[in-house]
């Protein structure tokens, strides 16, 4: 079934997807999405969006179940419940803090997915990728495994996206491809880092880190925008075209309408693979 092709796809048949949510918020706007796309019999990615009383923070976090294990469904389910958890307690009162226990729930996570994994054979490997940020008013810090993505947007320009945690990546950064071949190149979606896996062949890793040069903690300012997505959202746009597709209608879309319309390429494109991303606009 992940090996088939889409064909016969009208503007009719995608006119109301991806169905959008939208979230309360003092100091920003919010949606997201979830598809299953056109070639998958089910969605394995899942979406948290969770504030902290009185909306001093906001926990968002998407894991993508991976396609090629089984039960990634419940594996994207683990990772958001795990990470739910933080809003359970006070916000930490440094940024420090707060990246620390991002971590530590990555790592629970991690734990629980290897845990129930072992339990039978049709849980056997399942693995997910993750990206989780808390972000408030004034900045966010985030972490992520595998090609979930996080991209940092200001006037319509990326000032920063997550680098992978893929094959594809590494190929790149040797130089023995080009970004204008991954969205078709063989290894795309092949990661070298998830949340449970097959730990035999997959490594577990987490980025960025907090004693680097430049910690994990960036400011935030009036009109920025946020935007978190599985590689089945972000997996056929370079870093320009997800601008030029995104603000292409409107200059000044909301994060309704850059869903919708990030949202209709992805499928257009292709829809192999399920898609989801929460959009996040500073007020």
């Amino acid at each position: 079934m992940a090996n088939a092709e889409v064909t016969n796809v009208t503007p009719e048949i995608l006119s109301d997807r991806p169905e959008i949510t939208t979230y309360p918020c003092a100091w920003a706007t919010i949606a997201s999405c979830s598809d299953v796309g056109l070639v998958r019999p089910k969605n394995d990615d899942r979406l948290l969006v969770k504030p902290w009383p009185a909306d001093e923070a906001l926990l968002l976090v998407l894991a993508d179940g991976l396609g090629g294990s089984q039960s990634g469904g419940l594996a994207a389910d683990i990772a958001c419940d795990t990470f739910a958890q933080l809003v359970e307690h006070p916000l930490p009162s440094t940024p420090k803090a707060c990246y620390e226990d991002l971590t530590e729930r990555c790592y629970a996570a991690d734990r629980e997915i290897l845990d129930q994994g072992g339990q039978s054979f049709q849980t056997l490997g399942m693995g997910c990728t993750v990206v989780a940020a808390i972000v408030t008013p004034q900045h966010y810090i985030h972490l992520y495994a595998g090609d979930s993505r996080l991209y940092h947007l200001r006037h319509s320009e990326v000032l920063y996206r997550s680098k992978d945690h893929s094959i594809i990546q590494l190929l790149l950064e040797s130089g023995r491809i080009t970004e204008a071949q991954i969205p078709t190149h063989p290894m795309r979606s092949v990661v070298n880092s998830c949340l449970g896996g097959k730990r035999s062949t997959e490594h577990f890793s987490i980025d960025p880190k907090w004693d680097e040069e430049n910690p994990p903690i960036t400011p935030l300012q009036p009109q920025d925008w946020l935007i978190l997505s599985s590689d089945g959202f972000h997996g056929y746009l370079l870093d320009n075209e997800l601008c030029n597709q995104g603000f292409k209608e409107n200059p000044d879309p909301t994060p309704t309408q850059l869903l919708q319309n990030l949202g209709h390429f992805a499928l257009e494109t292709g829809g192999k693979d399920n898609l989801s991303a929460i959009v996040l606009r500073m007020a």
